[in-house]
């Protein structure tokens, strides 16, 4: 038999908050208390302070699609919403991006009577610059023992308009002073800009050689002539290799001496043109066990001991390591170096078959590119060159003894046999 048992309604009744004060110890994540001034209060968000970064796009083409600038209302309306709406702290980092401006100098020809179009000296009076510059040409004025101090006290080299001038016919070693003015149409001078320069001789030989390609041929000077790259050569050149292959393991030279290397590894590492200083390509050597060689008798293998024809060998070089010794050029049997050059760490070490020479200092850099040269006279004298500057020897050693027997000539290492 089924019993109905009715409950008396419970007293207890939600709680109504009039004040959060009423509640303490009520923890409110995010969200702070706020005296609204009638007597109540109320809960709003708080959040955590924040920072803003806008870029602004303002290179040529924006500014130029963009005249009227409504990219900054949508960066303002931004910022401003941003503010009405986020319960906190906000920062801004504003960032442009885009070309500098900059003023353009227009040049132009004015017709004028009496104009010879086959004379160039005609033509180049006629040139004129824009009147808002307040510029008509430049002058380069050239003198042997000081600054120019005025626009006549030298040798004129050029007068005119021009985005580059040679001066040449100058004597190496010889320090020359220059003051370059500029000047408007009424021929009133600027104060000059001093420059000075110490000419050198080139230390790259002369004259220009050719290579053959590949053909089927056990001879592999025979083929197609292909103009060579950079470096030139005269009658005195041994040996030019420009390691424009890009690929494989034959490196040929540029000489009459068509002593072609090759690489002792099937997969040499090759460097593109943007990663060489010049030329097509660049080959990496490790100064141990990776070389590029040729093996036999040869003028590369010629004695320079006592008084001999004398003896340049020069390299660009990217050194990447500086501990222990790393090989740049070899001649020799086995262990008994012919001439040898050798990074030692940061120095530049020469062997000549008796004496072993080596730079000052420290004169190589890591991770860069750097032109390095070393020249033997018939008397014996050994010069270092590093970009060109001349560079001294600190010590004269005895060269180490060695021995081998055959004949090699080696980039990158020596070879042991």
């Amino acid at each position: 038999m089924a019993k109905k048992i009715t409950l008396t309604p419970s007293e207890k009744q939600t709680d109504i908050i009039n004040f959060f004060s009423d509640k303490l110890g009520q923890k409110l994540i995010n969200t702070k208390v706020v005296d609204n001034g009638d007597g109540t209060k109320s809960v709003e968000l708080e959040l955590a302070g924040k920072i803003v970064t806008i870029v602004m796009d303002q290179s040529g083409s924006m500014t130029w699609n963009d005249n009227n600038n409504f990219r900054n209302e949508i960066a303002t309306d931004l910022v401003n919403k941003i503010d009405i709406n986020y319960p906190g702290d906000i920062f801004y980092n504003l960032i442009e991006y885009g070309a500098d401006i900059i003023d353009v100098l227009f040049f132009g020809i004015e017709e004028r009577d009496g104009f010879d179009p086959n004379d160039v000296d005609s033509l180049a009076s006629m040139v004129t610059a824009d009147d808002e510059a307040n510029y008509d040409g430049m002058r380069v004025v050239r003198n042997v023992d000081h600054y120019p101090t005025t626009i006549l006290d030298g040798d004129i080299v050029f007068d005119g308009f021009s985005s580059r001038i040679k001066d040449d016919g100058l004597t190496e070693g010889v320090t020359y002073y220059y003051t370059v003015y500029t000047y408007n149409k009424d021929f009133k001078f600027s104060e000059g800009v001093r420059i000075k320069v110490t000419p050198q001789d080139r230390i790259i030989p002369r004259a220009t050689s050719i290579f053959k390609t590949v053909v089927d041929s056990e001879d592999l000077t025979r083929g197609i002539p292909f103009k060579g790259n950079n470096v030139q050569r005269d009658d005195n050149t041994l040996g030019i290799w420009h390691m424009d292959e890009g690929e494989g393991i034959n490196i040929y030279d540029f000489s009459d001496t068509s002593a072609i290397l090759e690489y002792n590894k099937e997969d040499p590492t090759w460097y593109e043109d943007r990663f060489v200083p010049a030329g097509a390509s660049g080959l990496f050597f490790d100064g141990e066990n990776n070389y590029a060689s040729i093996s036999g008798e040869s003028d590369l293998w010629r004695d320079i001991e006592g008084t001999q024809p004398e003896l340049t060998i020069m390299a660009w070089v990217f050194l990447y390591k500086d501990s222990g010794n790393q090989v740049v050029v070899y001649s020799g049997q086995g262990q008994k170096a012919k001439y040898q050059l050798v990074f030692e760490e940061k120095k530049l070490s020469f062997y000549d078959g008796i004496k072993k020479y080596t730079t000052s200092s420290d004169i190589l850099s890591l991770n860069k590119w750097q032109h390095i040269c070393v020249n033997r006279s018939s008397s014996g004298e050994v010069i270092f060159y590093h970009n060109g500057e001349i560079e001294g020897n600190a010590s004269i050693a005895a060269a180490p003894a060695g021995s081998g027997s055959t004949y090699h000539f080696t980039i990158g290492a020596s070879v042991k046999e």
